[in-house]
């Protein structure tokens, strides 16, 4: 019966083992995935940020072209 007890005892520590790597996985796969998620809301807000940029640049640039057209009319 000692015997027999025996080889049972590795094999349920690496069956433990084996339920702590995958209990990390899960929590590794869980946190990649916020990780992720977070990644991918900071590089839609960047864009949404970066699209606004680019539309009062072109509101300004089309704003100073205006007023540079006025004032060469009113010069001339």
């Amino acid at each position: 019966m000692y015997q027999r007890r025996r080889p049972r005892r590795p094999s349920l520590i690496s069956r433990e083992a084996w339920r702590w790597r995958q209990h990390l996985e899960i929590k590794f796969s869980n946190k990649t995935e916020e990780d992720i998620t977070k990644s991918w809301k900071r590089s839609k807000q960047t864009d949404n940020d970066l699209m606004c940029s680019v539309v009062f640049y072109n509101h300004a640039q089309s704003k100073w072209f205006e007023e540079t057209v006025t004032t060469t009319l009113d010069m001339e």
